[in-house]
């Protein structure tokens, strides 16, 4: 009777032997290897200003664009006087854009008789789609003298970022 435990147990033995062998026989390593690349495009730029509307007497200059800056310079001879100036901005790339700040600000020395008055872009700027900003500058209708200073220097920002 001793002998019969004995057999189990050499044949458990050979059984796990066989299973181990046959594990090693069967398994095998596998390699992975992969690329990655970033395809999208940032190109939220400025592609035009123009003046589209001026009052008689205003002189609207000539605005001109860069990708990063609009510049413009009015000249406004009498209350009333105003020139509105339409800014493009363009999503020329591939990466969909939001709106992260827009800030008009005018120096604190400048004629309070010129007032700022102005549209805010598109909150949201898909891949290339544009948005417009107007910007009108007013000689304020109910300034009753000439003023002293008689220029306002306006400087803005108007920030895109990504979604």
């Amino acid at each position: 009777m001793l002998k019969t435990p004995n057999i189990f147990i050499v044949i458990i033995l050979i059984a796990v032997l066989f299973m181990a062998v046959g594990y090693s026989l069967f398994a095998s390593d596998i390699e992975l290897t992969g690329n990655a690349e970033i395809t999208g495009n940032w190109n939220v730029l400025i592609t035009d200003i123009e003046a589209t509307d001026y009052s008689p007497n205003a002189n609207p200059g000539t605005p001109t664009a860069t990708a990063t800056t609009a510049n413009f310079a009015a000249t406004l001879n009498a209350p009333s006087d105003y020139v509105t100036y339409r800014i493009t901005i363009k999503n020329l790339g591939t990466i969909d854009a939001v709106l992260h700040t827009f800030n008009l600000t005018s120096d604190e020395y400048g004629t309070d008789a010129i007032k700022i008055l102005n549209t805010e872009s598109a909150q949201e700027l898909k891949a290339g789609e544009s948005t417009k900003v107007e910007i009108t500058v007013l000689y304020d209708p109910f300034t009753t003298s000439n003023p002293i200073i008689t220029t306002k220097n306006i400087t803005g920002t108007i920030q895109y970022a990504q979604e």
